[in-house]
């Protein structure tokens, strides 16, 4: 994304601007621009993340890794806040996901496991955890349901469908009760129309207490004794009316139509015959020429029918004559009312307001706007109709712009804000040259904060960020030897200004620092990770051990056969030669950061895994979302252990440092709000017993 480059001279208008950039690539930044059209016009608009310093859009703190969320602020890496987008929370200073049916989200009331504490309308809240309501109504305290909603009926036939025909193979069985009692809800609500057509309440899958609209209960009629293998013959919902639309019935009759269809009814203009449609625009009506109410978008006019609108805003009743269609007498946005009085809406052509001009009222008629859109600019012509035009068009380095149109006192294009790549800076004025603003090329980097003028024609940084706490020369150094050649290898901090040399104050863990006439950083000896001045080397390499100023290796000099310390990550094993034992360092299990001999065994694990069954498992396996550190180790491969969880993922509370799941709907138990995360044992349901017996049972008798 953030692709260097320098360009080197910039002609402009009245003369050449040089802009000097570093050769080296790094000098200044801009980027960050929000370049969506916006739908009114808007100068210096900046993406999420970037804030405007008056030259350009300058990111916050992280701008671009910030999963979920965004920072906001007003100067460059100062006083950030973090805002979460749609469908994240902030929680301990980072943005997480809002799992699907919670409206609050966070973390218990110890600290130790994510929960929701609220849920929307299609859920309800069990142990922590939103469960779909799936077309249940009411739910027990298992989160098993009792209720279903209207339409559903509460199916109980635990008739499974095995994987072979005729099959009683155990396994088969297991596999349809899991997958049964998979989701909460999906198997319990079934809906009333799958057994019974155009039925709208039932009590079980052939009982309807209550047809769709327009339909009635007709009971069957056949002589044979119902079972509930025949059940479905007890009856159906029948149409009030062969044609359809009809709203109520009264036993066989129609009494009602629906909305949008009027009656034609019988000779004694009782019973309903049939259901017609409304003529087009209407919403209710009486007949085919009278209608009572209007759809969006439709005028009822004199004549009791419904016209379009034709991007009106409203009409004007006194501009049309008898017998004629409603005419417009003002339109909606982004259209311009024919002043003729045609009562024609013409739409605009980029620009959110217009007008049409007198004496354009022909083939060719070109509206004339008043406001363009955001990234466009106006253009008038002999006849005074105003256009408006991309930014883009007057130079390719405008983003947002304004002309004489928008302004007067100006003369010609000038930018409002610039391409991302571009700073905006205004030319002062020079003896008879007016000021001018214009759009600066700058190189893509986190260094040059803001730019200013040397000359009338000649540009350097003015501001640096931060880190970068040397100018010199136009250039934002940080110390850094590949930014600037007068720094040594391994050199972390320096000192220096403009107008002196820059010196090298502090270098890298792996160098030590000595000064003379020329201050320097001298590289440790090659098997010494960590030294001081000297050099004494304090931290050797694997294999490598401190001995005196240096590192001697492991196996050479007073202990060439026996290892007597091993690094975190190995344990140590005694051979035995014949002659005598040695002993050597040999490598834990790869998630290990301890074992014990023979090494099987982990006594602590690397950052992300946790310890299970004496080894290492995952954080995402153990269900953590953070896992609990223990120590920090001095190996830099591994920096830190941790033993167990600290904070447990959504659907899981902490149970001893063990994330357990907060509800097991139908299968299992709900652990209730006041376990999550108290650190004592889950309240557990009988409820699993109880299903698994009837399960056994039905399994036993072949059902």
């Amino acid at each position: 994304m953030r692709v260097l480059f320098c360009i080197a001279l910039l002609l402009v208008v009245s003369g050449a601007v040089v802009v000097t950039c570093p050769s080296n690539g790094y000098g200044c930044v801009t980027y960050g621009a929000n370049i969506a059209r916006q739908t009114t016009r808007t100068n210096s608009l900046c993406r999420n993340g970037y804030y405007w310093n008056n030259q350009a859009c300058m990111p916050c703190k992280n701008a671009d890794a910030v999963l979920g969320g965004y920072y906001t602020c007003s100067a460059y890496y100062e006083a950030t806040s973090l805002t979460c987008t749609s469908g994240y929370t902030l929680i301990n200073g980072v943005c997480i996901p809002i799992p699907y049916g919670c409206t609050t989200y966070g973390l218990n009331q110890n600290q130790d496991a994510y929960v929701c504490t609220a849920c929307n309308s299609d859920y309800t809240l069990k142990g922590g955890v939103c469960i779909n309501n799936r077309y249940c109504s009411s739910w027990d305290e298992n989160a098993v349901c009792t209720t279903c909603q209207t339409g559903y009926f509460l199916n109980w036939d635990l008739k499974f469908t095995l994987t072979t025909s005729g099959s009683n193979n155990q396994t088969d069985w297991i596999s349809a009760w899991q997958t049964y009692y998979r989701f909460p809800g999906e198997s319990f609500c079934s809906v009333c129309s799958q057994t019974m057509a155009n039925c709208k309440s039932c009590n079980s899958a052939y009982t309807c207490s209550q047809c769709n609209d327009g339909y009635y209960w007709q009971q069957s009629t056949s002589s044979t004794q119902l079972t509930s293998s025949n059940a479905q013959f007890a009856g159906a919902c029948v149409s009030c009316l062969t044609s359809g639309y009809c709203a109520t019935c009264q036993g066989s009759n129609c009494t009602q139509c629906r909305t949008g269809y009027f009656p034609t009814k019988d000779t004694t203009n009782t019973i309903i015959l049939s259901c017609n449609a409304c003529p087009t625009g209407c919403t209710s009506c009486t007949s085919s020429t009278q209608c009572t109410d209007c759809v969006t978008s439709y005028y009822k006019y004199t004549d009791n029918l419904c016209y379009p609108l034709n991007k009106c805003a409203s009409i004007n009743t006194q501009l049309t004559t008898s017998g004629a269609n409603p005419k417009c007498s003002s339109c909606i946005a982004g259209y311009a009312l024919d002043p003729s009085g045609s009562g024609i809406c013409y739409q605009c052509g980029n620009c959110d307001s217009c007008t049409v001009p007198s004496g354009q009222q022909t083939a060719g008629l070109q509206t004339s706007c008043t406001t363009c859109w955001d990234t466009y600019y106006g253009v008038k012509d002999s006849n005074g109709i105003v256009t408006c035009k991309p930014c883009t068009q007057a130079s390719d380095s405008f983003l947002r712009c304004q002309g004489p149109v928008e302004n007067s006192s100006l003369t010609s294009v000038v930018p409002t804000q610039c391409q991302d790549g571009y700073y905006l800076y205004t030319l002062p004025a020079v003896g008879t040259t007016a000021a001018q603003t214009i759009c600066v090329p700058s190189t893509q980097n986190l260094q040059c904060v803001t730019i200013v003028a040397t000359s009338a024609t000649q540009y350097t940084c003015a501001t640096c960020t931060s880190q970068s706490k040397l100018y010199n020369n136009a250039n934002c150094l940080v110390c850094n030897p590949t930014l600037t050649s007068s720094l040594p290898q391994g050199c972390t901090a320096c000192s220096g200004s403009p107008s002196n040399s820059i010196t090298c104050s502090a270098c890298a863990v792996n160098y030590f620092y000595s000064t003379g006439t020329t201050t320097t950083c001298t590289a440790c000896d090659q098997n010494c990770i960590q030294c001081g001045s000297g050099p004494t080397c304090t931290k050797c390499a694997i294999t490598y051990y401190v001995s005196g100023a240096g590192c001697t290796q492991c196996g050479v000099a007073n202990f060439p056969n026996t290892c007597q310390v091993c690094l975190d990550g190995y344990f140590l094993s005694s051979i035995n030669t014949g002659t005598g034992s040695t002993s050597y360092c040999l490598k834990c299990p790869a998630e290990c950061a301890t074992c014990s001999a023979p090494g099987q065994v982990c006594n602590s694990c690397i950052s992300g895994y946790v310890l299970s069954n004496g080894g290492c498992i995952s954080l995402s396996q153990a269900n953590c979302a953070e896992g609990y550190i223990t120590s920090t180790l001095n190996n830099e491969q591994y920096p830190s252990t941790q033993n167990g969880c600290a904070i447990c993922k959504y659907g899981f509370y902490n149970f001893e440092k063990r994330c357990l799941q907060s509800v097991q709907p139908y299968a299992g138990s709900v652990y209730t709000t006041t376990n999550i995360g108290i650190g004592s044992n889950p309240g557990t349901s009988s409820y699993q017993t109880i299903m698994y017996s009837i399960f056994l049972v039905i399994m036993l008798l072949g059902y």
